[in-house]
């Protein structure tokens, strides 16, 4: 576990193509370790670093979880987590991997943002269902900036399983060891047209990943 994001010794920019605050993930991942015991330390070392606003909820959580957002007016990215008060080994360094690969999805979104504006977001054709949750989420799904986003939270959770395994073999697992990916199935129950663009871009991230030798 944790094999690819802490050992990835490189500035996600480079992969990106744009000029943002370095986000080298195996730095951040040694880092946030001075702050296991200070939140107010997680929450000024993320400002400095990536100018990002962190929110944290401690309580009676056993899980850990991590959400993010871009807000593409002031090009501030929003870190939400949600853990237990006290976090054994294992469940700090899921909180570790998951602020990390949320920091690299909002990133996603600023460089979607550098390169297209203010685009109105193109919602792929969907099966559409009666139930508005489902829909809600399926449409959400749908939207191509999510896609891209989310293909690349897919590639780190299964590269992280696996560095040395393929992206095409994890997507052909039938419990994928991607929760992103196992989401998205759930969401579309099954395999249908936003799935396939979704494959093609977590290949996609593994091609660029490759040629430039990372």
């Amino acid at each position: 576990m944790n094999k690819f994001v802490s050992t990835y010794n490189q500035d996600f920019c480079k992969v990106l193509g744009v000029a943002l605050p370095p986000l080298v993930p195996s730095k951040i991942w040694y880092d946030l370790d001075k702050y296991r015991k200070n939140v107010q330390g997680i929450k000024r070392y993320l400002k400095t670093n990536f100018d990002a606003s962190f929110h944290i909820c401690r309580d009676k959580h056993k899980s850990v979880v991590v959400a993010g957002e871009f807000d593409d007016e002031k090009e501030l990215v929003i870190i939400h987590v949600w853990c237990p008060m006290r976090m054994d080994p294992a469940q700090w360094n899921h909180l570790k991997f998951e602020i990390i690969i949320t920091l690299m999805h909002e990133y996603v979104h600023n460089m979607q943002f550098i390169y297209a504006g203010n685009i109105p977001d193109l919602v792929l054709l969907h099966r559409e269902s009666e139930n508005t949750n489902k829909e809600e989420n399926r449409e959400y799904y749908s939207t191509w900036i999510e896609i891209q986003a989310f293909a690349h939270c897919i590639l780190m959770e299964l590269k992280n399983r696996d560095p040395n395994k393929p992206a095409a073999v994890g997507l052909q697992q039938k419990r994928s060891k991607s929760v992103t990916l196992r989401r998205f199935r759930r969401a579309f129950d099954g395999f249908e047209y936003p799935m396939r663009w979704l494959y093609r871009e977590v290949l996609r991230w593994e091609r660029r990943y490759e040629s430039l030798n990372m």
